[in-house]
């Protein structure tokens, strides 16, 4: 009995299918690498392969932006 009284405190009130439509995203129109690539103002054409993100790959090319960026300062 405590449980039910409690669960409309506890539990997350229900959803219209309509709201979650609009929160998810169906279609993914790139790879998750070439929109954190282009996140961070990097080029996506500097991955290996586009479908994995290689985060050693993604830190050498972080490094070498922001060393590109002092020398310009």
């Amino acid at each position: 009995e405590l449980r039910t009284r409690l669960a409309s405190y506890v539990l997350p009130k229900a959803k219209d299918t309509e709201d979650l439509q609009k929160e998810t995203q169906l279609f993914i129109d790139e790879p998750v690498a070439v929109g954190i690539y282009k996140k961070f103002g990097l080029d996506p054409d500097l991955l290996e392969n586009p479908q994995e993100l290689d985060f050693r790959e993604w830190c050498k090319h972080m490094r070498e932006k922001s060393e590109r960026e002092e020398t310009l300062t």
